[in-house]
């Protein structure tokens, strides 16, 4: 399926914001002290956080907070954030690394009844992804701990391979939900049929 990169993909500063929220850094004064960024890029920031439905903003007295939404993708980043805190996640789950990670964790949920399947195997089920690419990212995974030599999730890092799958989940629900509710508004079926099968 496709994965709609630039909604779907984090940036490293909002990678960074979601581990500062996840320290305690909930005031967005602190928040913006802890990132030395500019208050236009942290209102930009938490807005794209927020269209994730990973966090909410809310108001104490004259003073905005922002915390971890009570959604399950976001429960479950929150605990690899703040259980795994020594992993740099603003390089494993930024731009194009999510999405090969994302790929590789569907992989394992079709291969669970195949404990043959090689890593050069599981290589070719990874699509989208220039061979250099893909072999940079793979490197960097596997010397992190991220997979396995086997190409697979790391099992030991608990709730990666469930953040992923629920948070895939949720952005094509909701791409689902913004498609209109009858073929006749794309013209005809057959292009409607061919946009809801990109999704």
């Amino acid at each position: 399926m496709k994965l709609f990169a630039d909604e779907y993909a984090f940036s490293k500063t909002e990678l960074k914001t979601l581990k500062e929220i996840a320290k305690g850094h909930h005031e967005l004064y602190s928040l913006q002290t802890q990132l030395a960024i500019k208050p236009p890029l942290l209102t930009y920031t938490l807005k794209k956080l927020q269209t994730k439905d990973l966090i909410k903003i809310t108001r104490k007295g004259i003073k905005k907070q922002t915390t971890f939404n009570n959604t399950k993708h976001a429960t479950l980043l929150k605990n690899l954030l703040t259980n795994y805190d020594h992993i740099d996640w603003e390089n494993t789950l930024n731009n194009k690394a999510i999405n090969i990670l994302t790929q590789i964790s569907t992989n394992n949920n079709n291969n669970n009844d195949d404990n043959s399947s090689s890593s050069s195997s599981n290589n070719s089920k990874l699509v989208g992804f220039a061979r250099n690419t893909l072999w940079h990212y793979l490197k960097e995974f596997k010397s992190r701990g991220i997979i396995t030599q086997e190409h697979k999730i790391n099992p030991q890092l608990k709730g990666l391979h469930e953040f992923l799958t629920e948070y895939q989940t949720f952005f094509h629900q909701k791409k689902a939900n913004q498609l209109p509710t009858t073929p006749q508004s794309y013209g005809n079926t057959r292009n409607c049929n061919r946009i809801t099968c990109n999704i």
